[in-house]
């Protein structure tokens, strides 16, 4: 069989877990009759279900539509429309679950939902058992949530960051503002043969641009490039694979090794990009104290900072904004749909229906 058609047939959703449950021998349920082993002709098995992942990272054209369809709910404007100052992060985290069973007839999350809010926003991957999402949220405070719904077996991984009380500070706004023009940047370089990483080090460069521009950095952007300074305000990588699983495999493959730099080193693939890719591209900018407080302690990057302005950000907490993206033959594709201009956000969460008008990007 030809790998394009092992490809092809394997990652059918409805395929794929007949496939998976067809390697289980014998299993047993105490409301349905045992499976019986399951036998292959020939002896290609191992490489049938293996190839996949251990080559190209690919999403065929068909597989897009489940992906599409989950990515472009309202379930972003519901929760947003219901984070008002008093309720604590549970309260949209099940609103997102209800909205996306009720409406979407998805059973599942992605992955356990981050509602972070205030300095819990620095916190990457919050809302997990240690640090659970119990926060009251308070006015004036930045929300950070991150969450996705499984639809036909596929994931999807959104992260919006917004205001609680509808209005962003100033800032708020100088923040978001440099978080969304580095996604934006990003998405409008990706294309077929980009380097994965030097799409992380654009996004570095321009938090950096940014933050020097609000005076909160002084100094030359390229020599803060040289030592790292990036990684204290976005220590995690720019962006992973998206498939059946939500940090999707296939991202080292054999050969392919991981950058020994900061930052760098937390990407979770290192790939040149290809057609048919499915990415997040979710850049951050986060204000952590043990990161600012070792950078305060290096002088090569402590010269940087100007620290009279940092000390009015140490319990901002952080934006994050992630979007999920195809690569095409010229471009991408936008696949995820809500608000993300200030403008935007404010509108909505102000009530007002044509705030936002659902579309796709396509370069």
């Amino acid at each position: 069989m030809h790998q394009s058609q092992i490809h092809r047939d394997l990652l059918q959703p409805c395929r794929t877990v007949s496939l998976v449950l067809a390697c289980l021998p014998r299993l047993q349920c105490s409301s349905c009759p045992p499976v019986m082993p399951t036998f292959f002709p020939g002896d290609t098995l191992t490489f049938i279900v293996l190839w996949p992942r251990a080559g190209p990272v690919l999403t065929l054209t068909g597989e897009l539509q489940p992906a599409q369809g989950h990515s472009r709910h309202r379930s972003a404007f519901e929760y947003e429309d219901h984070s008002d100052p008093s309720n604590i992060p549970v309260s949209p985290h099940s609103l997102f679950q209800h909205y996306c069973y009720s409406r979407g007839g998805m059973r599942h999350t992605s992955y356990t939902c981050i509602c972070c809010s205030g300095e819990n926003a620095a916190v990457l991957h919050y809302g997990h058992a240690g640090a659970p999402n119990d926060r009251t949220i308070k006015d004036g405070d930045m929300c950070l949530f991150d969450m996705g719904g499984e639809y036909y077996c596929f994931a999807s991984d959104i992260t919006c960051s917004f205001p609680a009380n509808g209005k962003f500070t100033e800032d708020q706004k100088a923040i978001y503002e440099a978080v969304l023009k580095s996604c934006r940047t990003v998405m409008s370089t990706m294309k077929p043969g980009v380097w994965w990483p030097d799409m992380h080090r654009l996004a570095d460069r321009v938090h950096l641009e940014e933050l020097t521009r609000i005076g909160l950095l002084r100094g030359s952007v390229d020599a803060m490039l040289q030592v790292h300074l990036g990684a204290v305000f976005m220590p995690h990588g720019l962006g992973h694979f998206l498939g059946l699983d939500v940090h999707d495999v296939g991202g080292y493959p054999e050969g392919v090794e991981r950058i020994d730099e900061p930052g760098l080193r937390s990407l979770r693939t290192a790939r040149h990009l290809e057609p048919g890719m499915v990415l997040t591209v979710e850049p951050g900018i986060y204000f952590i104290d043990h990161l600012l407080d070792q950078a305060l302690a290096d002088p090569a990057q402590a010269c940087f900072f100007n620290h009279e302005i940092l000390q009015r950000f140490r319990n901002f907490g952080g934006v994050r904004i992630e979007e999920d993206v195809v690569v095409t033959n010229s471009g991408m594709e936008l696949l995820t749909c809500v608000p993300r201009t200030v403008e935007e956000i404010e509108a909505c969460m102000a009530g007002c229906d044509k705030a936002f008008m659902p579309s796709s990007g396509t370069k």
